[in-house]
């Protein structure tokens, strides 16, 4: 289950009169839990912790093709690049 569906399940469950410890019980989780999302006005949105201003939504108001990113030396390849090429030689489509 997902943490929305959580959310809703305490909810729905807060609503019809259950107490937190029941519904901890019903969904196996803690009861401290279960008070914590039931007197949420909504879903609590994920905050990346400590991050930079410039990854925030709000800041991402460069056009696209612009990048902040450091870019590599011209010449220089990534270390993926090995892992994505497999040689014509090692694949063979008869078995041996």
């Amino acid at each position: 289950m997902t943490a929305y569906e959580t959310y809703c399940q305490i909810r729905l469950l807060h609503g019809r009169g259950l107490s937190f410890n029941q519904i901890g019980a019903e969904l196996g989780i803690d009861p401290e839990t279960a008070a914590k999302y039931a007197v949420l006005a909504g879903f609590p949105r994920r905050r990346t912790p400590n991050a930079p201003a410039s990854l925030t939504r709000s800041n991402r108001s460069s056009p696209a093709g612009s990048s902040t990113m450091p870019t590599a030396p011209p010449g220089s390849i990534s270390a993926c690049v090995p892992m994505r090429a497999t040689p014509a030689a090692s694949v063979s489509s008869k078995p041996t």
